[in-house]
């Protein structure tokens, strides 16, 4: 009651969007296009490989994510080809070493990386290597 009246039920107009539009309330939809799990990101690589950042460069990554369904991953670069494998492949170049949704995170551009790496959620065995990597592949697409 406002001075003796009941007040009366704030119009649609009066609510903020979020809360008269559930589809806003509830946040926007995941991108199609980003990978949800570890195996779909890295069956992805392959096919963003830019050829012109690898020419005579030949690295092999381990990946390790703690409490992953899949938690490790190889993936090889050997000049204009890259293959990925489930498990611990060879001898590495570099080990990464994260969680599944740091990772992912990051790939989808919802985390810095940096950030990740001076706060420890992500750890690299060999940064020069690393860098090499990051610039070896096309972003996943937002």
């Amino acid at each position: 009651m406002v001075d003796g009246q009941a007040a009366s039920p704030p119009s649609p107009q009066d609510q903020p969007a979020a809360a008269a539009d559930p589809v806003a309330a509830a946040g926007p939809e995941p991108d199609p296009e980003v990978p949800a799990d570890l195996a779909a990101f890295f069956r992805s690589l392959p096919g963003r490989l830019r050829t012109d950042k690898t020419k005579g460069w030949s690295a092999r990554f381990h990946f390790r994510f703690k409490g992953a369904a899949h938690p490790e991953w190889t993936v090889a670069v050997d000049g204009p080809s890259c293959t990925v494998a489930e498990g611990l492949e060879g001898i590495p170049d570099c080990i990464v070493q994260s969680t599944e949704l740091v990772y992912l995170d990051i790939e989808a551009g919802r985390q810095n990386p940096e950030t990740a790496f001076l706060l420890g959620k992500v750890k690299v065995s060999n940064l020069g290597e690393m860098m090499k990597y990051v610039k070896a592949f096309r972003p996943v697409v937002r």
